[in-house]
């Protein structure tokens, strides 16, 4: 286990708990702490998680707490991400927290690798070492299931925005899974993580690293076969990128673009042909809305996008260069959700 004994790994879990209530003062003296708690538990197996459960009761409790979650300290942050995806390691395939807990962890995580793109960080082996274990533990399947799906989009955009040619492999092969796992196995949020993947191919009216635009196409050679349906044999070989600002696409939970709908679709898609399968369903109702102070009407088109199986409905208004998500429909098409 890396330590003289399995009694002394008990006491040691312990005895870090209990530094913890309460914790230092200091920033640095906290940090020494969580950096010995993340050293200890990077060597405890997950055979060996009913031996020591009890020694990490205080320790696990402690971290998951608000004082620690948002410490006002980034690298503080960083430390307990860590500390947490070890525990999350041990007791996996269970989670060791709460839903609403879970959550907060990780948004908690996916803000933290806004800070990938820092490569001289003293701290940057914490980041490696978290996405090593999301990759082995599959994190983001709890993520789909605890319906995080912002938490996804923000995770790919981070990703791109901070990849970087002085990476070493492993943080760039752990992005590359984590991306191309999710995309191959999670149909249900696959259309607006596509948009973003398109959105990081074009350098045009932004700028793009050479490092970011060689992970959107390696996703795309990665998830071919996933992709096939969505796109034509010449985008599957050339990988002809988009216009569309990421930013566009996350903009809180509606996915809101600066875009129209046939604008969004063409440019998602490359500005080339079209599959059939994203165009035949485009437009299954209209309306005609009125605004009696501004005194005009206006069409409000509401669609669906083929291969989107959670049935999530999407509104455009005319004049108003967004496209909404605004409920979902049922089977039939008729009602809202």
């Amino acid at each position: 286990m890396g330590l003289t004994s399995e009694g002394e790994l008990k006491m040691q879990l312990y005895r870090l708990g209990k530094m913890l209530d309460p914790p230092p003062l200091s920033r640095d003296g906290l940090l020494n702490i969580l950096e010995e708690a993340a050293n200890c538990l990077s060597m405890v197996k997950q055979s060996d998680y009913q031996v020591v459960s009890f020694a990490m009761n205080s320790l696990m409790n402690h971290l998951a707490s608000p004082r620690f979650l948002r410490h006002s300290s980034t690298d503080v942050r960083l430390v307990v991400v860590t500390c947490i995806s070890e525990i999350m390691r041990i007791k996996a395939p269970e989670p060791p927290y709460s839903d609403n807990i879970m959550k907060e962890i990780f948004q908690l995580m996916v803000e933290s690798f806004k800070g990938l793109g820092d490569t001289t960080s003293a701290l940057f082996a914490n980041w490696a070492t978290i996405m090593e274990i999301m990759v082995n533990i599959r994190s983001w399947v709890l993520m789909v299931d605890l319906e995080c799906y912002e938490l996804i989009f923000q995770m790919f955009d981070n990703f791109f925005t901070t990849i970087h040619k002085d990476h070493a492999e492993i943080v760039v092969s752990s992005m590359q899974t984590i991306m191309s796992s999710i995309l191959n196995e999670e149909d249900d949020i696959l259309m607006p993580l596509l948009m973003i993947l398109f959105a990081y191919m074009r350098k045009e009216e932004r700028e793009v690293s050479p490092a970011t635009e060689a992970l959107a196409r390696g996703m795309i050679d990665q998830c071919k076969e996933k992709l096939r349906p969505y796109l034509t044999n010449d985008e599957l070989a050339s990988s002809e990128p988009s216009n569309v600002d990421p930013q566009d696409i996350m903009q809180d939970k509606d996915f809101l673009l600066e875009k129209d709908v046939h604008l969004f679709f063409d440019d998602c898609i490359c500005d080339s042909e079209v599959s059939e399968e994203w165009i035949k369903d485009l437009k299954p109702k209209e309306e005609i809305k009125s605004d009696p102070q501004e005194g005009k009407e206006s069409l409000v088109v509401e669609a669906t996008i083929p291969g989107d199986n959670v049935g999530n409905r999407f509104e455009y208004e005319e004049g108003i260069s967004e496209l909404r998500h605004s409920g979902k429909w049922d089977n039939s098409h008729d009602n809202i959700s």
